[in-house]
């Protein structure tokens, strides 16, 4: 299994922001903390303890343009798309206020610049959820 370097970093909502480790990432989106933050093993082992065991993550979505006012839609992305990579980023955000800092390039087959062996430096269009309209 594919793994890259990933550094977490926590976003505390007066602008602050603290590494809170670095580990790997495997192209499943298993994360392995192995330097958390000193006084913060046990936090970030429990966080990712319980992101590893999620067989997807739910991001937010406008709501069809008929429904009612305040609506909110939700679209799940499983751990086995080729989204999920991008939407784990999302989510992490979102729900632990968390940036997941890795190279997702390297994880992902074609996402990123092709190989520069082949003389083409290609970009593949990101998934749809990173989009500017998403």
């Amino acid at each position: 299994m594919t793994t890259t370097p990933i550094k977490i970093i926590y976003h505390f909502k007066d602008g602050r922001r603290e590494s809170l480790g670095t580990g790997t990432i495997d192209n499943s989106g298993i994360i392995d903390i192995t330097a958390p933050r000193s006084g913060q093993e046990d936090y970030v082992k429990t966080e990712m303890g319980e992101l590893n065991a999620r067989d997807h993550v739910v991001l937010k979505e406008p709501p069809p343009a008929d429904a009612p006012r305040g609506s909110v839609a939700k679209h799940k992305i499983y751990r086995d798309s080729v989204d999920f990579l991008p939407a784990l980023k999302v989510y992490g955000m979102r729900v632990y206020g968390m940036e997941f800092v890795f190279d997702i390039s390297r994880l992902l087959p074609g996402f990123g610049k092709d190989d520069p062996a082949d003389g083409a430096l290609e970009w593949r269009e990101l998934p749809s959820i990173l989009s500017d309209e998403a």
